[in-house]
């Protein structure tokens, strides 16, 4: 199969600052920095569940905070996994792309032939999230899941290139 992405090594050996998230710890730190941002936020997530019977999930409450963000103008850009329709999680994408549209956000979903399996986000062009949490209260509370903060204008910008490539894809 054809990559279609073609990544190239742009940087290398880059000093930043990085901070190891592993189980419950991402949930609390994605909260805070994410909390802060002043301009902008890119996601790619393969699933994001929303709560909406569940107020005091702490997931529950991130997904608020993030719908008051983007009503008060913070810009969000979102990718979702697509999968086959009547899928469970065609089902709970399709729930947080219609939340997060109402609340005034872009969402595009990935491509149908290519499983969008990263879990990103990078927030004022300046932090990035990357591992293997998805959105999902087993995910952030329960599941064996480690991710990483990354604090460097550089290597933010490097995946904002890769997001932004897979944004302008049909």
């Amino acid at each position: 199969m054809k990559n279609r992405f073609l990544p190239r090594l742009m940087i290398e050996d880059i000093e930043a600052v990085v901070t190891p998230l592993p189980g419950l710890t991402y949930l609390t730190k994605l909260r805070q920095i994410v909390g802060g941002a002043k301009l902008s936020v890119d996601v790619i997530q393969y699933q994001w569940n929303f709560y909406p019977y569940e107020k005091t999930l702490p997931l529950q409450q991130f997904n608020e905070d993030i719908m008051n963000q983007i009503r008060a103008g913070r810009k969000y850009r979102v990718i979702l996994n697509i999968a086959d329709r009547g899928t469970k999680i065609a089902r709970i994408n399709n729930n947080a792309r219609k939340n997060l549209v109402s609340a005034g956000a872009k969402v595009k979903f990935g491509s149908r032939f290519v499983i969008t399996h990263a879990k990103l986000f990078i927030i004022d062009d300046r932090f990035v999230f990357l591992g293997s949490h998805n959105l999902s209260k087993f995910a952030v509370a329960q599941n064996d899941e480690v991710s990483i903060l990354i604090n460097n204008v550089t290597i933010a910008m490097e995946y904002k290139r890769y997001f932004d490539l897979l944004w302008s894809r049909k």
